[in-house]
């Protein structure tokens, strides 16, 4: 039996600007389909560019994503919309069928499915132009390092001895936080920081350096699935 999501993910070459070979739903997949017509989808409205507002409307890559695979199989998506630990333990709890912008761990194998990665964006570390060379990690000691709440590489984090985590709830909070130091320096994902720091017009934060764990190199973005909707 084929994972019936990863399967579009795949074939759709998220794109729409090409058009991509006509899908072939087994008997069963059209089952589900007819049985399960509205699937609810946690995402969150400022996770740029995948999930984001603009002018009150919700946009973004992830929201193209859903419209395709609904176009081409008739299944609606419902969205639970709000921040990620939210919507994190919504999905744990099964409130919801599926959750967006999810990382693959070994630890949340238990209550997830995994689709394969639609997007890998480099984690950072950011801090203010007051903080000197940064030289590695331990450049971090001793200091407050901001982080979203339930982030999937948190765990390793918290294994750093020397380092104070300060966790937030969203990621405007957590940046401006580091403009006002409340915390020296915070660690997420480039394009989201990237984008916050225009918006806002920050001039004082400075990109120090990649980080990379040593079993984590890029926020890999993937759906997730509940283990008993395995034919999603």
């Amino acid at each position: 039996m084929k994972l019936l999501f990863i399967c579009l993910l795949c074939i759709s070459g998220f794109s729409t600007a090409i058009a991509a070979p006509e899908i072939e739903l087994t008997e069963s997949e059209q089952a589900y389909i007819i049985e399960n017509p509205v699937i609810n989808v946690g995402v969150m409205p400022d996770f740029t560019p995948f999930s984001y507002y603009i002018e009150n409307t919700l946009v973004g890559f992830e929201h193209d994503l859903l419209a395709l695979v609904s176009e081409r199989t008739g299944l609606k998506f419902e969205l639970k919309i709000d921040k990620w630990t939210t919507i994190y333990n919504s999905f744990k709890n099964k409130e919801i069928d599926m959750i967006s912008s999810i990382s693959y761990k070994k630890f949340r194998e238990p209550f997830t499915v995994f689709t394969s990665a639609y997007y890998e964006i480099p984690i950072m570390i950011f801090v203010r132009d007051d903080f000197g060379d940064y030289l590695g990690i331990k450049s971090l000691y001793g200091k407050k390092v901001g982080v979203l709440k339930d982030v999937f590489y948190v765990k390793e984090i918290e294994k750093i001895k020397g380092i104070e985590i300060v966790y937030y709830d969203n990621y405007e909070e957590l940046t401006k936080d580091l403009v006002f130091g409340k915390v020296d320096a915070l660690i997420q994902n480039l394009t989201n920081i990237n984008y916050l720091i225009k918006k806002n017009v920050y001039k004082n934060l400075k990109l120090a350096s990649e980080l990379v764990l040593p079993n984590t190199k890029n926020e890999d973005l993937r759906f997730g699935v509940q283990p008993d909707k395995v034919l999603l």
